[in-house]
């Protein structure tokens, strides 16, 4: 199989402009097979279309051409064939590439890195640099699976060092910078001299304001003088970028504006961490004294997105249904009026929202609470494989628990404890008997306070609910734990014993296998996850201030540990199956799925 002068013209319209993005290739060949009527051209425009359809993926070293399936053993004893005719660039680099890729024949290496230098003389330009470096990085991929020791590799950077110190880093966007990277992440030993040139980068991007361009430089260099053990100069480079991102969060924060507000907090931060980097502790907690305020004032004008909500119809409709009820069936009622959402449900929605809102996914989320600070990052899901990182899939599903919790006791369950009061006036202790005193999961010990924090947030003091059934509900958890063969504490080297984090605990294999999954993944979130509710940790440290602990998520806390409690009294449940049959026939909203019980609201 060879290429004839006909073939060539078609690959001289096709090849001439060697900038295209590779997919564009594989279209023009598509179109020109069409026309085709030579059984001989098709053949072999055919196979130099297979060719230019792999997928490169560059972080797949040893094989980045996906997928080779579509080759037989004939392809690549015609691809040699071909390969001796071509004279494009381009289209050399990428056969002679995949030929030793596939056979690991070194003339063929050293073939693709010749065409992929030609490629990167041809297209060089500084200002649209990607890809000239696209050209260059491949022809690294080569390079270093030859070996440092071999003659490609050592004549490789020689060629991009000579690149660089052609540049001598005026160029006004990125391709000094890659290339010095390129061979810092390769291992070349030579690095030392690059840093006057990142120098001359870092103060052109500080005259030209060029944030990203100062943030990379800098921190380049100081992995180079990491690498090459300049501890004295590394510290003073960490410093003076510390010093350049105050001096612009100071300029950015005196820009009005939201969104100046808000990237100055972001460059104030950043400084925080360099100046601690530094070993400039001091530098650091003052810029923090800075930052304090800034936030706080930042979360008080934050713009929010508010949602009307008419409550009548639902209360209208829970009133009638429930206002003449004993205490016993109303507490019945807000029980199924409590969503628990599977994990299942969870990560579906999660998932469903990760597909319908592309833009959104592609960024992470920050949680804030009312001073500013954050409390937690959630970085995005993996855009392909969103359930790659199991864990992080995890928080984003507590995140989307908190939500739902929200909205439930907002729609429902704050209806449904003013309706109880409005009914019943002021509850005691003894009205909760039923509830709590023929409850088998419940300690005996622990029941009189379980009432108590009942109670008060029946009669509407959340704040002190949370902090009575909070510790409490940590402790059933524990208890159980331990009743299904579960270690609670550690065994440390003095014979001393600590009880385990929350989370562990809530993780135990011996709890996962006896207890209910959901219910554990609810309860955990709620109480000791920073991208759910968080409320133990939350408690424990005093942070929690009457405003939170009068909001819905701590309304839904105390509906969730009645619900958790109704389970397990015998009152309550001869209560249940007759209620959610009357709820189904009398209630004429839309279906809202609880418990798999579809109860109209």
């Amino acid at each position: 199989m060879r290429i004839t002068p006909e073939i060539d013209k078609y690959l001289h319209v096709i090849f001439s402009d060697i900038s295209k993005y590779e997919y564009k290739y594989r279209l023009e060949f598509l179109n020109l097979l069409e026309s085709i009527q030579s059984t001989d051209e098709k053949e072999v425009l055919s196979l130099l279309c297979k060719v230019v359809s792999l997928r490169y993926h560059e972080n797949q070293t040893d094989n980045p051409f996906i997928p080779v399936s579509d080759f037989i053993d004939n392809d690549f004893e015609n691809l040699e064939e071909v390969l001796q005719d071509i004279h494009y660039p381009v289209l050399t680099a990428r056969i002679a590439d995949f030929l030793w890729t596939m056979k690991k024949n070194i003339l063929y290496a050293d073939k693709a890195m010749e065409s992929y230098k030609q490629c990167a003389d041809i297209t060089f330009d500084v200002d649209e640099w990607t890809t000239c470096f696209g050209f260059i990085k491949k022809s690294a991929r080569i390079a270093c699976l030859l070996g440092k020791k071999n003659k490609p590799y050592k004549d490789f950077c020689s060629f991009v060092d000579s690149v660089i110190r052609k540049i001598n880093g005026t160029d006004p966007l990125f391709l000094s910078i890659s290339l010095i990277e390129l061979l810092f992440e390769m291992g070349y030993n030579k690095l030392g001299d690059y840093t006057i040139i990142l120098d001359k980068i870092i103060e052109d991007a500080c005259n030209k304001r060029d944030l990203h361009r100062v943030e990379v430089a800098f921190e380049l260099k100081v992995k180079l003088l990491h690498k090459i053990g300049d501890s004295t100069t590394k510290l003073s480079t960490q410093t003076a970028y510390a010093q350049h991102i105050e001096k612009m969060a100071q300029d950015t924060q005196k820009i009005e504006g939201f969104i100046n507000t808000q990237r100055a907090i972001s460059l104030y931060e950043k400084a925080v961490l360099l100046y601690r980097q530094a070993n400039k502790q001091e530098d650091s907690n003052r810029v923090r004294r800075i930052l304090e305020p800034l936030k706080r004032t930042f979360a008080e004008n934050m713009p929010s997105i508010s949602q009307t909500i008419d409550r009548k119809s639902t209360y209208d409709q829970l009133n009638k249904f429930a206002a003449h009820r004993n205490l016993e069936e109303q507490i019945a009622i807000l029980s199924l009026l409590t969503s628990f959402p599977t994990k299942q449900m969870l990560e579906d929605q999660v998932l469903s929202n990760h597909r319908k809102f592309l833009f959104s996914t592609m960024f992470g989320s920050i949680l804030l609470d009312r001073d500013g600070k954050a409390i937690i990052q959630i970085p995005p899901l993996d855009m392909d494989n969103p359930k790659v990182d199991i864990v992080l899939l995890e928080k984003h599903m507590h995140r989307e628990a908190a939500t739902l919790q929200n909205y439930n006791a907002i729609l429902y369950i704050d209806i449904f404890f003013h309706i109880i009061r409005e009914t019943h006036g002021s509850i005691s202790l003894d009205n909760l008997s039923f509830l709590i005193d023929d409850n088998f999961i419940l300690p005996d010990d622990r029941k009189h306070i379980f009432k108590l924090g009942i109670m008060y947030g029946i009669n509407g003091d959340y704040y002190a609910a949370l902090h009575l059934l909070v510790p409490q509900i940590e402790n059933l958890f524990r208890t159980i734990a331990a009743m299904c063969g579960g270690l609670v504490t550690t065994f440390e080297e003095d014979a001393t014993e600590q009880f385990k984090a929350l989370s562990t605990v809530f993780d135990s294999p011996e709890l996962q296998e006896c207890y209910d999954e959901n219910i554990l993944f609810i309860f955990k979130g709620l109480l000791n996850e920073k991208a759910g509710a968080n409320l133990r940790n939350r408690i424990a440290h005093g942070i929690t201030d009457n405003a939170e602990g009068n909001s819905p998520i701590a309304m839904y806390f105390l509906a969730a540990v009645i619900k958790l409690c109704s389970w397990y009294s015998k009152p309550c449940l001869d209560i249940l199956p007759d209620l959610i049959h009357e709820i189904e026939e009398s209630l004429e909203h839309q279906p809202l799925n609880i418990d798999n019980t579809t109860i109209k609201t």
